[in-house]
Parts: structure tokens; sequence; C-alpha cells
């Protein structure tokens, strides 16, 4: 379609928006509550960053692929390698160190060590209470984020032969979560197996797996096929940016002071604030703002292009050995964590992506 590109610079500042957040969130710089009480209230939601990924994901995969989907053989191994070679090494990379880092303090080699780096290499980590949070913690969600990719093309088959399949499928999909944890509760108890919290109960299940958060990679997807069928005729001043940003202002300030149960919480944090972010990501698409400009520009485009470097390193061995070694102010271990994304994706992570697609297309 002559009124859209396959680029979206918004879209890419957008992404560092949702790093940031997540980062911001993970190193609150006004907690302990206090004098800063309110403003650390409001930091402790932004972990909807990682809400915000989610539906940035499904709208991307599915603006690039979808009308080019294919069950051919040709088709799935040149998406999964593309796939692969964006994700996979330098999470290999990263996940290897901070697993030796990991056995160097622990100065032995347990049976259960090996599970932790498989699960870890392999992204199934996600499905287990127990492991969730190992090695690179915040890496969870890369469980989920693959097992989208994974589905992503059986998705694109069936909603592109009946629409009624973009509701159906995250009802399917949360059924299938509720009976998973069912099960595997099940079958601890009858076989007294060691599962690890494998699906543990239905808030982990609700929290930390696709079978949970399947409705917010459905927004995206929801969304992208909406301006593909009927973007020319979406009118240009809906003012949907600011109408997006009030919902979010709203929703976060009623998470933070609104006396909530968790149930309503989860609520928010997995269907409103996806669905703002929908509407933020339709606003920034189709109207010019000042967000739009923002988010568009060359340091925002940069912060987004290595905004997957550091969301691997806001955590983990980088700022351990920034506050071990060189100092323990918040901000000075910010600069060295945001440097050394930049330099992991333009020297480690783009030269890889780009070796391994010339290596898989060359083996075939």
């Amino acid at each position: 379609m002559k009124s859209f590109e396959a680029y979206f610079p918004p879209l890419t500042g957008f992404r560092a928006l949702a790093a940031w957040l997540v980062l911001i969130f993970h190193y609150n710089p006004c907690a302990p509550e206090g004098t800063f009480g309110l403003a650390s209230a409001i930091i402790n939601e932004w972990h909807m960053g990682v809400s915000f990924f989610f539906v940035l994901s499904g709208f991307l995969i599915t603006w690039k692929y979808y009308q080019r989907i294919s069950f051919t053989s040709r088709y799935l191994r040149e998406y999964f390698l593309k796939r692969l070679a964006r994700i996979y090494p330098l999470y290999f990379i990263l996940t290897t160190i901070t697993f030796i880092l990991y056995l160097v303090e622990k100065k032995s080699f347990h049976g259960n060590d090996g599970i932790l780096y498989f699960l870890n290499l392999t992204f199934l980590k996600g499905f287990f209470n127990d492991f969730k949070f190992t090695l690179i913690p915040q890496a969870w969600s890369l469980t989920v984020e693959e097992c989208f990719y994974f589905l992503a093309p059986l998705i694109f088959l069936l909603v592109s032969k009946k629409n009624f399949w973009l509701f159906l499928l995250p009802v399917i999909l949360f059924s299938l979560g509720l009976l998973l944890t069912f099960v595997s509760a099940e079958l601890s108890d009858l076989l007294t197996l060691k599962t690890y919290g494998f699906f543990k109960n239905n808030t982990f299940m609700l929290t930390f797996t696709i079978f949970g958060r399947s409705f917010e990679f459905f927004i995206g997807i929801g969304l992208a096929l909406f301006l593909k069928k009927k973007g020319t005729e979406l009118y240009r001043r809906a003012h949907l940016t600011s109408l997006s940003i009030l919902m979010l202002a709203l929703f976060t300030g009623v998470l933070a002071f609104g006396n909530l149960s968790p149930a309503l919480k989860l609520l928010i944090h997995q269907g409103l604030i996806p669905l703002s972010a929908g509407v933020l990501i339709l606003g920034l698409v189709k109207e010019n703002s000042i967000v739009k400009s923002i988010l568009a520009s060359k340091p925002l485009e940069l912060l987004g292009k290595s905004s997957y470097a550091l969301y691997l390193v806001h955590i983990g061995f980088i700022p351990t050995w920034a506050a071990a070694y060189i100092s323990d102010n918040s901000f000075v271990i910010a600069l060295i964590v945001v440097a050394s994304s930049y330099i992991l994706w333009r020297w480690v992570e783009e030269p890889l992506h780009k070796y391994v697609l010339k290596w898989g297309r060359k083996s075939n």
C-alpha cells in the first residue's frame, strides 16, 4: 500500500521507550518511597513496557509477514532464520557469559546447573517458576516472544481464512493455559514429580506465559490488519496520540494509587494498557504530532535499535561489575549500561545478525 512504509522510524523510538520504562522500573530512582513517594508509585507500574513490546511485536510481525504467509518449506525456513538471526546470537553470548560467571562464583557444578543452562539456552525457562528469573532475569519475556514467533505462521494462516480466528485464538490459548496448569498440578501431586514450578499456578500462567499474554500480541495483530484493510480511510486528525497518552496516564494513576485487587490490576496491565499502547501505535503511524517527531528523531532511533541489547544487559553482570569497580551511583551505572548496549548492538548484534542470515541462506 502506497500510504504506508515497511519501516516506521517512530515505532523504533517507541521500542526505545518501552525498554527505558523497564530499565527505570528496575532501577526506580525515587525508591524507597518517602519524599518522592508519588513518583516512586508511578514508576513501580512501568513494567508496562513489557506489554508495549508484545503489542509492538504483534504489529510488526503481522505487518511484515501476513500477506506473504505460506507453509512452504522455503517460506518457513526464511521466516525462522530471520527470527533466529535477530534474537539468538546476542542472547546466546550473554547467557553463556552469565552462566560461566555464575559457576565461577559458585565454584562447583551440579546437575541442576546443566538443567538451568539448557532451559535458558532454549528459551524454555519461562515455563518454570523456579527458573524464570535465572541468569538473565528479564529474559523470561523472550520465552513468551519466541512462542509467538513459532505460532505466528499458523495464526496468520487461520486468520487469513476466517476473521473470527482473531478473536477465538486468544480464548483457545487461555483455555490451554488453564488446562496445562491443572494437569501440571495434578501430575505433580499424583506422581510426586519435581516439576520445578512448571505452570505453577494460574497467576504464573497469566503473567509469564504466552497463554496468558497472547491478548497483547493479538492487539498488535488486529491493529496491523486494520491498517492494511482500512488504514487509508482513517481520519488523520483523530488525535489518537493524545488520547492514548491520556489513557496511559489515567490507567497508570489508577494502578499506582487505587486500592485494587490483584485481578483488577492484572486486567488493567494486560488488557487496558495494551489497548492504550495499540492506540498510541496507530497514532504514531497515521498522525503527525510532537510525540511522533520525538520518537522518530535520530537519537531515539539509535536507542530503539540498541534497545534489545539494553533490555538484555540492564540487569546482569555489566551493571553489577560497574557498581563494584567503577561507581555505585545509579546515574553512572545507567550511562555504562547504555554505552554497553550501543557497543553490543553496533559491533556484536548487528554483525552476527548479518552473518547468521548469510550463513543460513548459503547452507540452505
